[in-house]
């Protein structure tokens, strides 16, 4: 499951939430977070503007408050990692190795959430989705809970989940791909990334703090 905490700016006390629950948690590089502007205007092409639509559905949360200049972060503490494989092939819809083009973070339409959206460029696939075919050489999108949002007064709201990092752009990766999204408005095609390693200079790194 995920639980989400935000922290307010009143209670802005290094590690702790709203209830003062102590967070021990290792922060991943934030600079590496994809950022948006809280007042970016919705797309104007009607089928861009229903997809960022269902996007918000599945990362928002009618029950988290909107984000604000009040708002300092939202971190989701989740057990994704608990027995996750060092190479978690069986549990991936598919394993590509590729470089990352682009990333932009968005906010959702209910501004509750933020998420990330990654182009990769792929160069192998290792495992491919049988439902949803990657092509060696293709560019797909990875989508990722969490990213940046600059609010209108120039602070930066950061959302973020246990143990994840983010890709940064320009790095080669080993991405291991799921849809197997947290809540019930997933839609079965996109691609979310579960976990990585980065290849860089002839040595393989965990993208994710999962050990």
């Amino acid at each position: 499951g995920v639980l989400l905490l935000t922290t307010a700016l009143a209670t802005r006390q290094e590690g702790a939430n709203q209830q003062g629950v102590a967070i021990q948690e290792k922060k991943p590089d934030f600079s590496r977070f994809p950022i948006a502007d809280f007042h970016t205007p919705e797309p104007l092409d009607a089928d861009q503007r229903a997809a960022r639509e269902v996007k918000g559905r599945k990362y928002g949360d009618k029950h988290m408050p909107r984000i604000s200049d009040d708002t300092y972060q939202i971190f989701a503490s989740a057990d994704w990692d608990v027995r996750l494989p060092a190479l978690p092939v069986d549990r991936s819809a598919a394993v590509v190795t590729g470089t990352v083009r682009s990333a932009h973070a968005y906010l959702t339409p209910d501004k509750t959430g933020i998420y990330s959206e990654f182009k990769v460029a792929t160069e192998r696939v290792i495992k491919n989705d049988p439902n949803d075919v990657i092509k060696d050489g293709a560019t797909i999108t990875v989508e990722r809970r969490g990213g940046r949002v600059r609010m209108p007064s120039g602070r930066i709201v950061i959302s973020w989940v246990s143990h994840q990092n983010m890709p940064r752009v320009g790095g080669r990766y080993l991405l291991f791909l799921t849809h197997q999204f947290e809540t019930p408005n997933d839609t079965p095609k996109d691609f979310y990334l579960l976990t990585g390693y980065e290849l860089k200079n002839g040595q393989v790194r965990l993208l994710d703090d999962t050990l």
